[in-house]
């Protein structure tokens, strides 16, 4: 069974990526400016991810299934996900995508806070 890495803030997300953290609640992440990659990792993260893929960077995992996002794919997450990249097998150059990472105490107290559990695109749940 595959070890699963508990992701609980953004600058843990940061440092495994090789990314700088300037606020400890959201963080635009730009992939093409990560000092590391990481070539099989899979995470239960603890905050919202939307992410904007620029190219095909490898197989994304969520739950049991591998799925192949195209080149353009938005890919949404929400707090308690497991999820994984395989590029073990492959070789994907750096990838440009780029992505909003917020921590849940962002919004609480909003009404986005309020709401964004309605919301059911992607992989949001």
């Amino acid at each position: 069974m595959d070890e699963i890495t508990k992701i609980e803030t953004i600058d843990q997300y940061d440092q495994l990526f090789g990314l700088e953290t300037l606020h400890p609640l959201v963080n635009v992440v730009e992939f093409a400016k990560s000092t590391r990659t990481v070539e099989y990792i899979r995470m239960n993260i603890g905050f919202y991810c939307l992410f904007l893929k620029e190219a095909n960077c490898g197989d994304l995992r969520y739950g049991r299934k591998y799925y192949d996002y195209q080149e353009g794919t938005v890919v949404c997450m929400a707090p308690g996900q497991v999820t994984g990249v395989d590029k073990r097998n492959t070789t994907t150059p750096r990838t440009n995508s780029i992505g909003i990472l917020f921590h849940p105490d962002l919004i609480r107290g909003t009404s986005l806070g309020q709401t964004i559990k309605n919301y059911t695109f992607s992989l949001m749940r």
